[in-house]
């Protein structure tokens, strides 16, 4: 009755339900987990493709360059 009224609750959860709820898979996750993931994620993947993208001759774009005899 009390998970349906709204109110906060006045103590803390027992052991035993602690423990339910992690069987039922009921665990607090933080939102900004999954940024700080996404952010690590990328920065790693910045730091290993990163240098061969800032190598790169530009060979592939002289292709679709649309002035050829231009450098910029």
């Amino acid at each position: 009755m009390a998970e349906n009224d709204g109110q906060e609750r006045t103590e803390d959860a027992t052991p035993r339900r602690r423990q339910q709820a992690r069987e039922k898979g009921q665990v607090p996750r933080s939102r900004e987990l999954a940024s700080v993931a996404v952010l690590v994620i990328g920065a790693v993947a910045l730091m290993w493709f990163g240098e061969g993208l800032g190598e790169a001759d530009g060979s592939h774009a002289k292709t679709l360059h649309p002035y050829p005899g231009r450098d910029f």
